[in-house]
């Protein structure tokens, strides 16, 4: 059964939904950040706030190639005829309360033939000051070396008045069913039609609004994906360790070993 759990602090307040560990809702001085899908069936349509595992967007060819192996994934996206966020969106996470936020816990077996690697996957929600810091952990509990990457999927409100700003280097080029092709350079954005394409970023990138700033903080150079149908009244900005892809090689965690990443959302006036 899906559960929820809401966390406040002085100036901000989240809750977390058991389905995918997703940030359902994230208020700043009694300001709602996040937009508000009109129904549970359109919010997980879109995945929306959920954690991406273990790849975070389409997976080139559907196929997962690693050192010792290629895993062909099924399809679930029609549109696209994709593979498309992995598997963590459908996870019912447990839930948990911190000395400073929410934690969610899953633990996968590994029986899917396309992904047979056991892990615990974490995902820590917490408060510091005025930000909120998201930490994604993968333990690997089985005997093969676990390749994955990770994302997740936040949709940000948007006013009359808005930018965005952040240096990015290249851009995933795609087909007409928004299938990977090859990185090429950055040839800038175009708000006036649909923007869904992933970027390769130095540093951190900026949401403007009338309302706030944000500021999303990666830990390293990182790849995100911005996805915004043209005239939408929200931009997904979705932090990514890497795509499913040649151009960015999996992260690797060794038997018994555990990968942490790090996502900072800061906020002021």
């Amino acid at each position: 059964m899906s559960t929820t759990l809401h966390y406040q602090s002085d100036r901000l307040a989240f809750i977390v939904h058991s389905q995918g560990a997703s940030l359902h809702a994230l208020e700043w001085m009694g300001e709602p950040l996040l937009f508000p899908f009109d129904s549970e069936t359109e919010r997980l349509h879109w995945a929306a706030g959920a954690v991406l595992f273990p790849f975070p967007g389409r997976l080139a060819g559907n196929e997962m190639h690693t050192a010792q192996q290629t895993f062909q994934w099924p399809v679930n996206n029609a549109d696209s005829a994709s593979a498309l966020h992995g598997l963590s969106p459908q996870w019912n996470f447990d839930l948990a309360y911190t000395a400073h936020g929410i934690r969610a816990t899953y633990s996968y077996d590994g029986t899917l033939d396309y992904y047979p690697f056991p892990c615990e996957v974490q995902v820590d929600y917490s408060i510091e000051k005025d930000a909120l810091v998201l930490e994604f952990s993968v333990k690997n509990t089985g005997h093969a070396t676990l390749p994955f990457h990770w994302g997740w999927h936040p949709y940000w409100q948007l006013s009359d008045r808005w930018a965005f700003q952040g240096q990015l280097e290249q851009q995933m080029e795609t087909n007409s069913l928004k299938q990977l092709l090859d990185p090429a350079p950055f040839v800038g954005l175009n708000w006036d039609t649909e923007v869904d394409r992933a970027f390769f970023v130095w540093g951190d990138v900026h949401l403007l609004d009338a309302r706030f700033q944000l500021t999303q903080h990666y830990q390293s150079p990182a790849w995100v994906q911005l996805f915004r149908p043209a005239g939408k009244p929200w931009l997904a900005i979705e932090p990514m360790s890497g795509l499913g892809h040649s151009a960015s090689p999996w992260l690797e965690v060794l038997p018994g070993e555990q990968r942490t990443e790090k996502v900072t959302i800061s906020l002021e006036n």
